[in-house]
């Protein structure tokens, strides 16, 4: 085992007043170390000093697995500083296993991960059964997944994850003090707005405050990102599931109520149902908390979607409608658009050239970076204007080395993000001839489309990895992977190398990029597609659309599943097939459904009992799509079809069938 011996970093809370659970921590460690691991962990927790913190910062670093141990101690919000290990945990990507030890609502940033139970331990022989798991989960044998009733909500619900954005944002916070006193001030009147709107401008921070706010607050439920380049993250139906996910794990009489709906029929229908079904009506049945909470949208601004803001209008309509204990705080810039939605919903507006604000960035460059040259914080803070990611960019992509870190250095860059993007490009790319005829096409299609699979770039330019690596390598930290998306690193980006009057020749040729991603789908083929592509979501229904702008019955599509196995291909079609429901484009999930009907119609034909839950789905899901485009006749014929296969089963198994059919008696 010393071959591979794997480093882990042990972050909990030394409780003085529950000594068992430092015991037991301890006890977990000796074992570990016995086992053949290195084990390291803060034995002093004396947090007083940067060297404490850059020798924290380092253990992280090295270990290959971080142990959270979860007691009211450990994870209290604000001031639990195990938090603190944990986000920077999270900072660098690590691999955390949550461990219980004695109850506590698990932290947000990882409601998602099961927790390794050690709080009821009654004898010698249960405790070694669980270090088995602990070690097998470290040693990569096992893997951590919920279990019983959370496995279900969390699958059926299967919410957005945001990882990356969360890592991103969640370490090396400064400042902004005097935000989570205005959201205190705001909690404790008795007639609050119920909605906080956080305003300001592109590069203020806006996500880096949403997701402090969520690691750091008490009363934090969820934390919801919108993203430009994420078109599922502009959806309202996304929102709500990771909203009611979020809040199942905080709040357990919620959580159990939900247990008992169904889920997966409420998801099929629309926004405003599912906001009912699965949200208002279960919080108005449990009891009425005895503190105000809140969950956070973040940059709501970039939900808009051709035109229209769906999740907008869903607040506006019906967030009222909640219990008066659950708030909400949204983040976005100013847009007029949602200035008039919310003209009544007290916004706090972060203003560049606030004595608040240019503290919050002397507080950055001071505590964050590290900089005690007053003349050199006086020269960044002035450069900014007031904004954090013009620092934030100086630092991340490299505009001045650190041994030039100088007054007159800093005096040199430009006083504007775009200003400052034009002279990052310049300086990278200083043959504008060979950035046109080297680089532009690739700017081009990742400015044009939302964020791209890595494997797509590297399929639609023809390029090996290495060809690859190199030409991403060339934009240094402008662009970033999230999963295995290839994006930039902020809106403002797109926006400047979408404008020609800002970027010049180095601007996106929007003809082009379009062009080059139409010019793929074209050409692919079967074999390719089932290869690499029937997985990729978001690149489907792009090709849906082309495929049905060309033929208009997505015979193509079809062609391209059929050599796949059946229950996979069933589950492609459904999937486009509830999107395109979703999203009122009812001729193109007709002819998903019609299809995915007539398959599952032949399979159920061949093995009933294997595909009759496929095809009652099949049958109900039609008529749905029929019943929304006034085809009332023949919705109604495919349900009394389903409604008397189930009622035969209802018969047969009673306790088996019994959701499935009063769900289409309903």
């Amino acid at each position: 085992m010393s071959e591979n011996r794997k480093t882990i970093f042990i972050s909990y809370g030394r409780d003085e007043s529950n000594p068992q659970d430092v015991e037991l921590v301890r006890r977990v460690k000796q074992d570990l170390q016995k086992a053949g691991f290195e084990v390291l962990m803060d034995e002093e927790q004396l947090r007083v000093s940067s060297d404490w913190e850059m020798a924290l910062e380092k253990m992280i670093l090295s270990s290959d697995w971080i142990l959270f141990f979860i007691t009211p101690y450990s994870a209290r919000r604000p001031d639990g500083f195990c938090l603190n290990e944990l986000a920077m945990s999270l900072s660098y990507k690590k691999f955390i296993a949550p461990i219980m030890i004695n109850y506590e609502v698990p932290p947000l940033s990882i409601c998602r991960i099961q927790y390794l139970d050690l709080q009821t331990l009654k004898s010698d022989g249960d405790y070694q059964k669980k270090l088995t798991e602990i070690v097998s989960v470290i040693n990569e044998e096992n893997t951590l997944g919920f279990e019983g009733k959370h496995l279900r909500v969390l699958s059926e619900l299967d919410p957005i994850k945001f990882e990356t954005t969360i890592a991103k944002h969640i370490y090396g916070f400064a400042g902004r003090e005097w935000v989570f006193e205005e959201v205190d001030r705001w909690l404790g009147e008795e007639d609050n707005s119920r909605v906080l709107w956080i305003l300001a401008e592109a590069g203020f921070g806006k996500s880096a405050i949403s997701t402090y706010l969520a690691k750091t607050h008490p009363s934090a439920l969820s934390v919801y990102f919108c993203q430009y380049d994420y078109s599922e993250s502009r959806d309202p139906r996304e929102m709500l599931k990771v909203l009611i996910y979020e809040l199942s794990t905080q709040i357990k009489e919620y959580h159990d109520i939900l247990h008992t709906l169904n889920i997966k029929e409420a998801l099929n229908k629309s926004a405003e149902h599912i906001f009912t079904q699965l949200l208002l009506e279960p919080l108005q049945q449990i009891k009425k908390q005895d503190k105000k909470y809140f969950f956070v949208i973040d940059a709501l601004d970039e939900a808009l979607n051709r035109g229209t803001n769906e999740i907008v209008e869903l607040i506006a309509n019906r967030f009222l409608d909640l219990p008066s204990w659950l708030n909400i705080i949204i983040t976005s810039r100013p847009e007029p658009e949602l200035l008039r939605k919310f003209v009544n919903f007290n916004p706090i507006e972060l203003k560049a050239n606030s004595e608040k604000n240019i503290e919050d960035l002397r507080v950055f460059l001071t505590k964050v970076k590290n900089i005690e040259d007053q003349a050199i914080v006086n020269a960044l803070l002035k450069k900014s204007e007031g904004n954090m990611l013009y620092l934030k960019s100086i630092f991340e992509l490299e505009m001045i080395k650190n041994d030039e870190f100088t007054v007159k250095n800093i005096e040199a860059l430009s006083n504007s993000m775009s200003g400052f993007y034009l002279n990052y490009f310049e300086r990278k790319f200083q043959d504008v001839e060979l950035y046109k005829k080297e680089y532009l096409e690739f700017v081009s299609l990742l400015v044009t489309h939302e964020g791209i699979p890595e494997l797509l770039v590297q399929d639609i330019f023809g390029l090996n990895d290495r060809a690859y690596k190199k030409i991403k390598s060339s934009f240094g930290s402008l662009l970033e992977v999230d999963g295995d998306v290839l994006t930039f690193y902020h809106k403002s980006i797109y926006e400047w190398l979408g404008d020609y009057d800002k970027s010049g020749e180095y601007s996106a040729d929007i003809e082009v990029g379009t062009r080059l991603y139409e010019n793929f789908i074209d050409s692919l083929d079967t074999k390719k597609y089932k290869e690499a592509y029937l997985d990729l979501e978001a690149f489907n229904r792009k090709l849906i659309d082309r495929i049905y702008d060309q033929d208009k019955n997505l015979k193509r599509f079809f062609a391209f599943i059929e050599p796949i196995e059946d229950k996979r291909k069933v589950e492609a079609i459904n999937s486009f097939g509830s999107h395109y429901n979703l999203h009122n484009k009812m001729y193109k999930a007709i002819i998903c459904r019609e299809e995915s009907l007539t398959l599952c119609k032949a399979l159920y034909a061949q093995n009933p009992d294997y595909w009759v839950e496929d095809y009652t789905t099949a049958l109900d899901n039609l008529a749905i799509s029929y019943y929304s485009s006034n085809k009332v006749p023949e919705a109604i014929k495919l349900q009394e079809e389903g409604l008397a296969i189930l009622k035969a089963l209802y018969s047969q198994n009673p306790d088996y069938w019994a959701k499935d059919y009063t769900r289409t008696l309903n």
